[in-house]
């Protein structure tokens, strides 16, 4: 009979406080319970999802142990092959793979690289070994993983050129993983030493870094427009959720797509991030509302052509400064208006206090507006935001990602190429190389590093639960010990004492 895990809550001595616990059943049968030592109140798990809710302090943090002990449990109970050396190595890949998607312990978008990983070791098996298996007792041999290193290097490639050392590298370290695993609970006496699976890689295989636009290059993906007739509204619309995702503090991709009107506000965006399960909000800025307007025509004129400074309650100081613009009619004055005359004003030297004025009252314009767009955009009935992807298609199961099946993985899945395709036309007209889906969050986690934002706050921004993740974003570029403001530091002390 097949064990099951479950989570369940017991009293503590403290009143509404509850210890979390795994428990392992097998039927009706309870072979084993552990207590995971974490303290929540009793109002704050779902006993439905089994996750706690976002009420909790570190909810997401707590979440993810969850998670990974579900992913840990699904992984070990495997239908594991005896420690026969004769197993086939290719055979426990595959019965791995086609385990996990259904116990749903990975990923589609995972599954399916994982999935070229395994047709890629099978034809380097058949080229190089002539065999369509691969026992387990090969592997002890260095000739096998010699040709299996150099079969991967060659496998799928068009004219014979071979694949990119770190791309062999990362292929390696997925099929070693397996080996590991079968090592570690197939029961064998003789484990396979796997540190050998890299020998035949060349150890000096350089890092690519991940793309990251400077500023000024995200003032031109604002101000880019797209030349072909036959990819304009591809273009158009990868533009949007580009710029959309990095106004939206680095939303995810997967997130982006899945975003429905319901979750806009009228002050802020409540959102639910696929990947960990948790809640996150965010404030709203006119750079979100520009990237929406088109998909939103009259919400947009609804919102922005009723917007008058004169329904905005100013403070008198604001007012009296205000005033010293001579031939000015303020209370009618809309947002395109007030930016033609701060456009005018902000020339002047002596105006700059009334500049700043200006600037603070065009904010305030811009709240009112967003909150009515908004709210008008979430009113609609349920749809999704960006129009990469259906409603209908989610409808039954928008609400928990959980309950995706692969057919819901593989049309985000096909989304996501789509977008990633209409971004490379883009990056190309731009002359920027790698842009994807991912870009924006990384963008936005290394400018807010280099205005001098901590890593906890720009964790709490990307919604890691761990810090390392993000210290990981930063370090490729600025170093684990902060290079550059040491070296420049350095050299303002030295050139005050020549």
């Amino acid at each position: 009979m097949k064990s099951s895990l479950t989570f369940i809550l017991f009293p503590t001595k403290i009143p509404h406080k509850k210890t979390i616990y795994s428990m392992i059943t097998r039927g009706k049968k309870v072979i084993k319970r552990t207590s995971l030592r974490i303290q929540i109140d009793e109002k704050n798990w779902d006993s439905t999802t089994k996750r706690v809710k976002p009420r909790e302090a570190n909810y997401l943090e707590i979440n993810q142990i969850i998670t990974s002990l579900e992913i840990e449990f699904g992984t070990e109970n495997l239908e594991i092959t005896s420690g026969n050396d004769e197993a086939c190595a290719i055979r426990y890949f595959e019965n791995a793979l086609k385990k996990s998607l259904e116990d749903g312990t990975m990923k589609f978008s995972t599954h399916l690289k994982y999935c070229t990983i395994l047709k890629s070791v099978k034809q380097s098996v058949l080229s190089q070994l002539s065999s369509t298996k691969l026992p387990f007792k090969e592997l002890r041999k260095l000739e096998t993983i010699r040709l299996l290193t150099l079969g991967l290097k060659k496998s799928y490639r068009k004219y014979g050129t071979m694949k990119n050392e770190r791309v062999v590298f990362n292929y390696m370290s997925v099929f070693r993983n397996y080996v590991n695993h079968w090592n570690k609970y197939s029961g064998t006496q003789f484990p396979i030493n796997t540190s050998p699976f890299f020998n035949y890689i060349s150890k000096k295989v350089q890092k690519k870094l991940a793309v990251v636009l400077t500023e000024s290059q995200i003032i031109e993906m604002e101000n880019y427009q797209p030349k072909g007739k036959s990819t304009i509204k591809s273009e158009q619309l990868a533009k949007n959720i580009f710029l959309f995702q990095y106004y939206a503090g680095g939303l995810r991709i997967q997130d982006c797509l899945l975003l429905n009107n319901k979750m806009f506000h009228e002050d802020k965006l409540v959102t639910t991030i696929k990947k960990t399960g948790g809640i996150v909000a965010m404030p709203y800025y006119i750079e979100m509302l520009n990237c929406l307007k088109n998909y939103y025509p009259i919400e947009y004129e609804n919102s922005i052509n009723p917007a008058r400074l004169g329904s905005i309650k100013l403070p008198a100081e604001t007012i009296s400064q205000l005033y010293r613009i001579d031939g000015v009619d303020f209370k009618e004055m809309g947002l395109k208006e007030l930016e033609n005359v701060i456009s005018q004003v902000s020339k002047s030297e002596h105006l700059q206090a009334v500049t700043l004025e200006l600037l603070k009252v065009k904010q305030r314009l811009e709240e009112r507006i967003m909150g009515v767009f908004f709210k008008q955009i979430h009113d609609l009935p349920i749809h999704f935001v960006f129009p990469l992807l259906k409603f209908e298609d989610f409808k039954d199961v928008y609400d928990d990602n959980r309950k995706f099946s692969p057919n819901h993985e593989a049309l985000i899945h096909r989304a996501r190429t789509r977008h990633n395709s209409a971004l490379k036309r883009i990056g190309k007209s731009l002359g920027i190389d790698g842009l994807t889906g991912h870009v924006p969050r990384h963008s936005l986690a290394n400018h807010l590093y280099e205005n001098r934002f901590s890593i906890d706050k720009i964790q709490q921004v990307l919604v890691h639960a761990n810090p390392a993740t993000t210290r990981i974003y930063l370090q490729e570029r600025h170093g684990p010990n902060d290079v550059i403001d040491t070296l420049n530091e350095f050299h303002r002390i030295r050139t005050k004492s020549i």
